[in-house]
């Protein structure tokens, strides 16, 4: 039974790598039909009302008013930054590096220890780590970065997507912080449940008094097929398998997904809707996961 039920943890490991591995590209192409907050509040808003609408039939009380406002907090920097950020740098970055801007969570989580925390002492392999994986990032950028001071450049798209995404990994890593050390006796799938729920609250509100939505009747039907596959897989299932492989396995085996998901992005993007692949972009993806794997095994040591 023991051998089974690590067998079964295995295939969610493997889940999680293909399911949040095949959500960039959906974003990608949903943003050419919606505007990018539109669509990840939607989303976030249905993933959100299918966990509460499972848990309060099920009879799970309402939470309080302090526990929803510390639910509000998570789910605002947890999701609302981090998916409606990194949602948003899809108008302007292939899925493939954003992808690998995703991967950059745990050298966040790293620095904002240091700076929030008091972790002044790192591992010389965690330093290291750090290095390597913000040079790899450097280098998927480095045939971009001239557009950076090129005056000429108004659009300036290549900055744009770089900031959202950096602003998206920190948010979420802030998130992943808070939600850790929290002491909330509240199921952990209720409580993402209402942290998506009211992550979709958020971005929405925001995307209506900013963006040029799309009436919902009007939203193609590609819009509503792209929202089923990132709900039902992307966020219900996946999150499901992320849950379901903790409670059985070390940390260190769950988080491989963080080098896999990239890697599944890019080829993706690159056979599906001819993305660009090019020796910056495999090099430095490469520096920049070896980067992320160096600072989590320091962290474990």
């Amino acid at each position: 039974m023991e051998t089974e039920s690590k067998s079964k943890s295995y295939w969610a490991v493997v889940a999680i790598c293909i399911l949040w591995g095949t959500t960039w590209l959906p974003s990608k192409i949903g943003v050419r039909y919606i505007p990018p907050l539109q669509l990840s509040g939607i989303r976030q808003l249905i993933a959100g009302s299918v966990f509460l609408t499972y848990f309060l039939f099920k009879g799970h009380r309402i939470p309080g008013r302090k526990e929803l406002f510390r639910l509000l907090i998570q789910g605002f920097f947890f999701l609302a930054i981090s998916n409606g950020l990194t949602t948003w740098a899809m108008k302007y970055i292939s899925s493939g590096v954003g992808a690998i801007m995703g991967s950059i969570v745990p050298l966040c989580i790293a620095l904002l220890g240091i700076f929030f925390k008091g972790t002044g002492k790192l591992t010389s392999l965690t330093k290291l780590g750090l290095i390597l994986g913000f040079a790899g990032i450097i280098l998927v950028f480095f045939p971009d970065i001239s557009l950076l001071f090129d005056e000429n450049n108004i659009d300036q798209s290549f900055g744009k997507g770089l900031l959202l995404s950096l602003i998206a990994a920190f948010g979420w890593s802030f998130g992943t912080l808070i939600n850790a050390n929290d002491n909330s006796k509240l199921d952990p799938f209720y409580a993402l449940g209402w942290q998506m729920f009211l992550a979709g609250i958020i971005i929405l509100l925001t995307s209506y008094s900013f963006e040029q939505t799309v009436p919902l009747n009007e939203i193609n039907h590609v819009v509503w097929l792209i929202l089923a596959y990132q709900v039902v897989f992307g966020s219900v299932l996946a999150f499901l398998a992320y849950i379901y492989a903790l409670k059985r396995l070390p940390a260190a085996q769950v988080s491989i997904y963080a080098y896999i998901n990239p890697i599944i992005a890019v080829l993706l993007g690159w056979v599906l809707v001819n993305e660009p692949v090019n020796i910056y972009l495999a090099i430095g993806g490469v520096i920049t996961l070896v980067g992320v794997y160096m600072v989590n095994r320091g962290f474990r040591k």
